[in-house]
């Protein structure tokens, strides 16, 4: 059969590609990137930014290509055989692009230009590509002596090999660790839809009764909030923890191992630790100055959050509760204390959320900022998975296609990985559109059912829809690599925080959060309680990006001989307070966002989810008097067409009108701030 990968159309054959079409179309393009390589080293003239960074620019187009399609279905649809190919195709891959970063010649061509930079006349893109590549050269080995590169060479193939195995531990994990739930009371509180999903469970894993949950972080995050039976809270909540520790499938030794290799990387090419090398490539790029962020938060939010949990204690115990909570009951309590304070009951709110009416706001409130329209159009278009639905999209201003969006929204444990995200499927060219795919897990209703979206699910889908508008608007870069999500990630985060902050505009809730049962939308009340109580235990959600944040540093700071396992780094860093543990940072066993890729842009990086949010509530705050301002509007838009060209730190001053301070985010979370708030932290500024 035809290998669609060779011989690709404008748009992607994704439903004809198949796990054994990789490898080929793999070679195909590496020989084709070694026959550039040859044509530029062959070049006697004296090396300029015009032949010699510009070609290093595109020569991986190809192989770009082939690896967005392979991560892509790995992804949705995953099985052995894909795993099998992805670890060979990444292993592959690596090599060779070593041999390309490694090479002296070219490495000499590189430096010979990037030593005359200053007096270069480069715009922002030429500076960002300049940068982006010596990037790649340094951690490539480039700039080592043999000996060096070899043995980048090899911790980058162990490091593929691990990663593997933990993506591959917390996919197989989750029905390892599913829960046989036998009595029909703990269910309580579950809606008639999940409560046949979980049977549909059962009875596609053997089980002839009963009800099976199969964990996913954020269905148990939702879950927690609604059960009304503490014992099944427990063990939705416990067997979540347990992803990535079971013997059959456990990461603390594929974490041990990693932590040792991306120490010894970083060493290698001169860094005190990943961390600092991780930093090197971030927005804020200071690891003292991120460290005073995490303890400038941390200090403030504390004392808020014991202050709201021995509120919470109270009100469980007056209202038939524990007097003690234990951490899978406070998301229970919480959502109670928090209807009874400000009379609003997320769950049921989730009535004025029906799927669909969520998507037409979404997509609203993008055509009002970015002027971008959605047409749906079923069947034009070739998908992984039958459940994925894909749009048009135009720029309205000059009526052209701006790129295609794929909407793979259903949950598919065993196949799909959790969580979620956003993807670039296929980048623009002269002859092929932007693709771009956004993705969620949301349980699938039975046929003809329309599924109810969760509230924080609802936050979520805004918080990706960001990203994805980030993907189909970020094409006003002179170079292909820049398009999109390219950027370091704490500046790619505020792009989808700041999307967040669209989900509770009033007139959009107005519009579209229709009643399935009434039709009518919610009153300015609800809508208030609504707005109001978003701050309500927001000190929590602070203090676990503190503490997620705080493990990943410390993972990635400590030498080899002084990391003693996942547990003792858990510990080590936990925060001081009798409900620490009811906050319930991420496990490392399962903390994918660290461990799932070899140089996870998250490893040492999983803080740029504040850093994003101190911008985003800085950068939102324009639009508090009037969400639609035309000037702040195609402000914002300006800057998501920049997609990863510039350099982010000075693009979001150009926005802004000056740096961000944490004044706003701290604020949104009702931590009382001083007005007005002093900057205490310098910001990075440009660089190469």
């Amino acid at each position: 059969m035809k290998n669609e990968l060779l011989s690709p159309g404008p748009i992607p054959a994704l439903d004809k590609i198949k796990p054994e079409d990789y490898m080929p179309a793999i070679d195909v393009a590496i020989e084709s990137v070694k026959q550039k390589l040859q044509k530029m080293k062959g070049d006697t003239s004296a090396p300029t930014f015009a032949n010699t960074v510009v070609p290093l620019e595109s020569l991986f187009d190809d192989v770009t290509y082939i690896l967005g399609i392979l991560s892509n279905e790995s992804s949705n649809c995953r099985s052995d055989a894909l795993d099998k190919v992805e670890e060979a195709v990444s292993i592959k891959v690596s090599a060779f692009e070593k041999d390309v970063f490694q090479d002296q010649d070219m490495g000499k061509r590189f430096q010979a230009v990037y030593k005359q930079r200053d007096k270069l006349p480069l715009d922002d893109d030429d500076k960002a590509i300049l940068r982006d590549i010596y990037h790649q050269f340094e951690a490539s080995g480039a700039l080592l002596p043999p000996a060096g590169q070899k043995r980048i060479r090899e911790i980058d193939e162990q490091l593929i090999s691990l990663a593997q195995k933990f993506t591959t531990n917390i996919k197989e994990s989750p029905l390892e660790v599913a829960v046989l739930i036998t009595d029909p009371a703990e269910l309580a509180g579950l809606s008639k839809e999940e409560k046949e999903r979980l049977e549909s469970n059962a009875r596609e894993n053997g089980h002839k009764t009963g009800w099976l949950f199969i964990p996913e972080r954020l269905m148990v995050d939702e879950l927690l909030e609604r059960a009304e039976n503490s014992s099944f809270r427990k063990k939705i909540c416990e067997s979540l923890e347990q992803i990535g520790k079971t013997p059959k499938h456990n990461n603390s030794p594929v974490i041990t191992e990693m932590q040792k290799l991306r120490y010894e990387y970083a060493q290698l090419l001169g860094y005190e630790n990943y961390a600092e090398f991780s930093r090197s490539r971030a927005m804020t790029k200071s690891l003292a100055e991120v460290r005073d962020l995490l303890k400038e938060v941390e200090d403030k939010a504390l004392p808020k959050f014991e202050e709201e949990m021995r509120s919470l204690e109270k009100f469980a115990s007056e209202n038939g509760g524990p007097k003690k909570l234990e951490p899978w009951d406070v998301p229970y309590w919480a959502t109670k204390q928090r209807e009874a304070l400000y009379h609003f009951d997320s769950n049921a709110f989730s009535k004025n959320l029906p799927l669909e009416n969520v998507l037409k706001g979404m997509f609203n409130e993008a055509g009002r900022v970015f002027g971008l329209e959605f047409r749906e159009s079923t069947g034009k278009y070739p998908v992984m998975n039958p459940d994925i639905r894909t749009f048009d999209v135009i720029n309205k201003e000059t009526g052209k296609p701006q790129g295609i969006l794929h909407l793979d929204l259903y949950a598919r444990p065993g196949s799909k990985s959790g969580g979620a995200w956003m993807n670039q499927v296929q980048a623009k060219t002269d002859d092929k559109p932007n693709i771009v795919i956004f993705n969620m897990n949301i349980m699938k209703p039975p046929a003809g059912k329309e599924p109810l979206v969760a509230l924080g699910q609802y936050g979520t889908m805004y918080h990706e829809f960001g990203h994805t508008l980030q993907g189909l608007l970020g094409l006003n870069v002179k170079y292909r690599s820049l398009q999109g999500t390219n950027a370091p990630a704490d500046f790619v985060e505020f792009h989808s925080m700041v999307n967040e902050h669209r989900a509770t505009v009033e007139e959009n809730l107005r519009t579209y959060a229709l009643n399935v049962d009434t039709g009518l939308p919610p009153d300015k009340k609800t809508i208030d309680a609504l707005v109001g109580s978003q701050s309500y235990f927001a000190s929590r959600e602070l203090l676990k990006l503190v503490q997620n944040s705080l493990r990943d540093l410390e993972v990635h700071s400590l030498k080899p001989a002084d990391y003693k396992g996942d547990q003792a780094v858990e510990d080590a860093v936990a925060l001081k307070s009798p409900y620490a543990a009811h906050i319930r940072p991420y496990s490392l066993t399962r903390f994918d966002h660290l461990f799932a890729d070899p140089h996870s842009g998250y490893a040492a990086g999983y803080v740029k989810y504040l850093i994003a949010q101190e911008h985003a509530a800085d950068g939102f705050a324009p639009f508090e008097g009037n969400p639609y301002d035309l000037v702040w509007s195609k402000r914002l838009k300006d800057l998501y067409s920049r997609g990863s060209g510039g350099e982010p730190a000075e693009l979001y001053k150009e926005y802004r009108g000056r740096a961000a301070t944490p004044a706003a985010m701290l604020k949104d979370a009702g931590i009382p701030v001083e007005e007005p708030q002093k900057v205490k932290r310098k910001h990075s500024g440009p660089g190469l």
